[in-house]
């Protein structure tokens, strides 16, 4: 087998653990997590009461068989609802902090990173990453080096089939090995360190488990890490490893590999995950609109209105927690010093205040700013690769497989999940 062959046969693979992983319904099970069909009128209801309540999410919604996220230090909850106090909280990182993740069990496994830091610290580290993920750099070196090809190769494994599952077969593949491949990892470990990567971050499994799988990240990462320290390629790991930092003193260096596994770790996990399900969103969103479906046909220039009506209308990665570093208020409540405060996106997104009629789906809607990428300092690292992936990937498919449209011998696509993952349960489609 050739190199090519080896690299298309590991992108277009059968491999079922794609369906174990880039499934919403299994995924939930594997992480013993219940599925929450339609959380929108709970949300809406809840919201409706005040925009800032004590209790957790789960209380507020009277969700019984759930349990909390594992911290290591009992606290005060709060939940906010609206677009105004989550906007807020996350433009006012200091009082907000978003440390509260290096206690939160699964995602302390990612290092500390980014996403536990804040202030002059995460600017700093923030900062030396941030030139990658720009939108000139995306449209430059993202999209013609990585985006367009992979698209493209992806929709070559079955548009002459006449059918295809979209979930599976495209919004899956695309992101995950977009974002391996970016940081210089070889097509045929792509599956292999998103399922280790994944794995580890499973609280179900045994420890001995997770160490097995952390592991096999580990020594993956490494050894790009050690190839790109002898030999620079064109991807994230060379430029990372060749990156200036600069000390809170002022001097410069270069990032240690702990530094550059704990970036890696945490930006392949995102941009392998979120993106799978909000392209699966997008298409769900327009094929059962078929109208407006048809219209972005005709307008190319409509297709960026579709992608940010459907992070508004329903948000992957919607709910998240902060730790205050103060006694504040927020919403006319009173909320203590060391509280966790969860928030969730969708609620904010579809907040009647800011949005007419916000359940409805509608790329005409007058464009205003939402949080789907969050908003302040921790805004979305990679939100420009994740446009770019959905333009790219919906603007093939109507040039390659114009006559798209979903399949009827399939039950027609929902978006479902979990409170905190939501994406489709299928996206069945027939092309003839």
């Amino acid at each position: 087998m050739t190199a090519v062959e080896a690299k298309q046969s590991a992108i277009t693979s059968q491999d079922p653990r794609y369906e174990e992983i880039f499934d919403l319904i299994s995924h939930a099970k594997l992480m013993g997590v219940d599925l929450v069909e339609n959380p929108f009128p709970m949300l809406a209801e809840a919201r409706a009461k005040a925009p800032v309540q004590a209790g957790t999410l789960l209380d507020i919604l009277g969700i019984q068989n759930r349990r909390m996220p594992m911290f290591e230090v009992e606290r005060p909850h709060f939940i906010a609802l609206s677009f105004a106090t989550i906007d807020e909280m996350l433009t006012n990182n200091d009082v907000y902090s978003s440390s509260v993740y290096y206690e939160f069990f699964p995602t302390k496994q990612l290092g500390k990173s980014i996403l536990h830091l804040g202030g002059t610290e995460h600017r700093q580290y923030r900062g030396t990453v941030q030139p990658l993920f720009t939108r000139r750099n995306v449209v430059e070196w993202w999209q013609p080096t990585w985006i367009v090809g992979l698209v493209d190769e992806l929709i070559s494994t079955f548009e002459k089939k006449g059918k295809a599952d979209l979930n599976q077969e495209l919004c899956a593949r695309l992101p995950m090995h977009t974002i391996t491949r970016a940081f210089g990892l070889p097509s045929e470990d792509a599956l292999d360190f998103r399922y280790h990567l994944m794995r580890g971050l499973n609280m179900q499994i045994s420890k001995e488990d997770r160490a097995i799988s952390e592991e096999v990240v580990s020594r993956l990462l490494a050894r790009a890490i050690l190839a790109r320290r002898a030999s620079p390629g064109n991807d994230v790991i060379t430029r990372l490893v060749a990156a200036q930092f600069i000390d809170e003193d002022g001097t410069r260096r270069v990032l240690s590999d702990d530094e550059i596994v704990s970036f890696c770790k945490l930006i392949i996990a995102a941009g392998g995950g979120t993106t799978w399900r909000q392209l699966g969103i997008t298409l769900v969103a327009l094929m059962t609109h078929p109208e407006q479906f048809e219209a972005i046909k005709k307008d190319r220039q409509l297709i960026d209105a579709a992608i940010s009506e459907s992070l508004r209308w329903h948000n992957t990665s919607p709910h998240f927690f902060r730790l205050t570093t103060q006694d504040v208020e927020l919403g006319g409540i009173e909320i203590p010093k060391g509280s966790i405060v969860e928030f969730n996106l969708n609620a904010a997104n579809r907040d009647p205040a800011r949005w007419p009629d916000p359940d409805r789906y509608d790329i005409y809607r007058p464009q205003q700013r939402h949080l789907a990428f969050s908003s302040g300092p921790h805004t979305c690292l990679g939100m420009y690769v994740a446009q770019a992936e959905m333009k790219v990937a919906i603007n093939a498919l109507i040039d390659r497989c114009p006559n798209m449209r979903l399949d009827p011998d399939f039950e027609t696509p929902r978006v479902t999940g979990t409170l905190e993952m939501r994406g489709p349960s299928h996206v069945n489609v027939i092309f003839d």
